[in-house]
C-alpha cells in the first residue's frame, strides 16, 4: 500500500511544485473526532494508522481514495485540492482510522497544467514516447508499455553514477538509466503527459514491512517513496514504476545497529501509548511496568555519558583543549537558507558547489551567482581547513554574504 502525504502538478527547474495549493478548513462531525471529506461510500475499506505529531502538528498519511477519518482528536484540519491533509492541536501520538475507496479518488480533476512537459525535457520525452509507440494507444496499454520500459531497461540505485551529484532527467533516461524513485516518478509523469494522460507527482511512504512482534506493518524513514498519480477513467490511480528491488536495496544498506534502534523505538512507542492514551481502564498501574524499559535505557545512557565526560575532562587537563566544530556559525548558511526559500531546492546528495553550479546553469534563474564561488571557497576554508581562517577573513566572509544578499534584494525584489 502507498500512503500519500502530498502531490504536485508543476515541474520546473528539476523540482515539483503544487500550484494553487492553499488549504481549506475541514469541519469535524459533532463527536469532534470524525472528519468527512466526501459523502460516505457504500463499499469501502479502512486502515488504522498510528503516527507521531510534532508539537501537535503534522501531515496525515492517507491511502488514495480516502473520504473520511475517524478517531482523530485534533483541533483543526485543512486539506488542499491535491489531497494533502494537515492537522494542528493534536496529541503527541495519534491513532486514527482512514476510510477509503481504493477504486476512486477525490482530488481535484485534472486541468491543462497536468499535461504540461517543460521545454527542457520535451525532446527526450517526445523521442521515447515515439519509440514506445504511446501516441493514440488506450490508457491501460500506455501504462503497460511505460511500466515495461522501466522494468526492463533501468535499475534502482542509492548512489548515482557520478557520485552523489544531481543529474538531469535526460541523463537518467538516456545515459545512466539508474537512480532514486524520484527519477522514476518524474520520468513516468512526463511520459504519461506526453502521451495524453494527465499525471501528477506524489510523495509519501510505501507500506511493505510486517512486524510479527507487533502484528502490524511498520513504516521507516527509508520507506519514503515517490510515485505517480495518473488520471484514468475519471479517477486518479497510483502508478509506481520504480523497480520493486528498491526495498531490498534500501534494507541491505541499513545500519547493523538497526535491531537496537528498533527496540528503543518500540519502547518509546509503548511509553507514548501510555502517555497519550485517553479513557483506558486500569489507570497508571496497569502500564507502569512499561516505564521500566525506557527508564533503564535512560539510566544506561546517562551512565555512559558521564563516563565519556570524565574521560574528556582528563584529556582536556592534559591538552587544555576543548573541541568545537569549526565553521558551524558561518554566515554562508544564510545564503543557503535564502536560496532554499526562493525555491532553489538542494538535494540531500548535492554539494554546495554543485548546487550553485546547477542554479547558475538554469536559464530562467534570476539569481546572480558570479560572486558566490569565492564566498563559498572562504566558507570551505572556515569549515574544513585545519588551520582555519583569520579574524579578518571571517569578517570578510560576513561582509560578502550580507552584501550579496542585499544585492539580490535590490535587483530582484526578493523578500529578505
Amino acid at each position: 500500500m502507498l500512503l500519500r502525504e502530498a502531490s504536485y502538478n508543476v515541474y520546473n527547474l528539476s523540482t515539483w511544485f503544487a500550484q494553487h495549493s492553499s488549504f481549506k478548513n475541514v469541519r469535524p462531525e459533532p463527536d469532534g473526532t470524525t472528519w468527512k471529506f466526501h459523502a460516505d461510500q457504500g463499499r469501502h475499506k479502512q486502515i488504522t494508522v498510528i503516527d507521531y505529531l510534532k508539537e501537535g502538528r503534522g501531515v496525515l498519511k492517507l491511502p488514495n481514495g480516502a473520504f473520511k477519518i475517524t478517531r482523530l482528536p485534533v483541533l483543526k484540519m485543512g486539506m488542499n485540492q491535491f489531497g494533502a491533509t494537515k492537522v494542528t492541536g493534536g496529541p503527541g501520538l495519534i491513532n486514527y482510522q482512514a476510510h477509503f475507496n481504493p477504486y476512486d479518488s477525490f482530488d481535484r480533476p485534472p486541468c491543462e497544467t497536468d499535461l504540461k512537459v517543460p521545454p527542457k525535457e520535451r525532446p527526450v520525452i517526445a523521442h521515447i514516447t515515439q519509440e514506445l509507440g504511446l501516441t493514440g494507444k488506450p490508457p491501460q496499454e500506455i501504462l503497460r508499455r511505460v511500466y515495461a520500459f522501466f522494468q526492463k531497461n533501468f535499475r534502482y540505485a542509492l548512489t548515482l553514477n557520478h557520485g552523489n551529484q544531481q543529474k538531469s532527467i535526460t541523463d537518467f533516461l538516456v545515459r545512466s538509466r539508474s537512480g532514486h524513485c524520484e527519477y522514476f516518478a518524474t520520468s513516468t509523469a512526463l511520459l504519461l503527459r506526453e502521451a495524453g494522460i494527465p499525471a501528477r507527482y506524489a510523495t509519501g511512504y510505501s507500506v511493505k514491512e510486517f512486524s510479527r512482534m507487533e502484528n502490524r506493518f511498520i513504516v521507516r524513514s527509508r520507506h519514503a517513496h515517490a510515485w505517480v498519480l495518473a488520471y484514468i477513467g475519471d479517477t486518479w490511480e497510483n502508478v509506481d514504476t520504480t523497480p520493486s528491488s528498491w526495498i531490498n536495496i534500501e534494507e541491505k544498506a541499513a545500519s547493523p545497529l538497526e535491531p537496537l534502534y528498533d527496540l528503543w523505538s518500540w519502547c518509546f512507542f509503548k511509553f507514548s501509548q501510555w502517555r497519550w492514551r485517553e479513557g483506558e481502564p486500569g489507570g497508571l498501574t496497569k502500564h507502569m511496568w512499561w516505564l521500566l524499559i525506557p527508564l533503564t535505557f535512560v539510566l544506561l545512557r546517562r551512565f555512559y555519558s558521564r563516563s565519556r565526560v570524565r574521560r574528556v575532562e582528563k584529556e582536556s587537563e592534559k591538552k587544555d583543549l576543548i573541541e568545537i566544530q569549526p565553521g558551524a556559525d558561518s554566515d554562508f548558511y544564510l545564503v543557503e537558507k535564502r536560496l532554499m526559500e526562493w525555491g532553489y531546492t538542494r538535494y540531500p546528495w548535492e554539494t554546495l558547489s554543485d548546487w550553485i553550479t546547477r542554479i547558475e546553469k538554469t536559464p530562467s534563474s534570476l539569481i546572480s551567482t558570479e560572486q558566490l564561488p569565492p564566498i563559498l571557497a572562504l566558507h570551505y576554508r572556515y569549515r574544513f581547513d585545519p588551520k582555519g581562517i583569520t579574524g579578518d577573513d571571517k569578517k570578510a566572509l560576513t561582509s560578502k554574504v550580507h552584501s550579496w544578499l542585499q544585492q539580490q534584494k535590490e535587483h530582484n525584489g526578493k523578500n529578505i
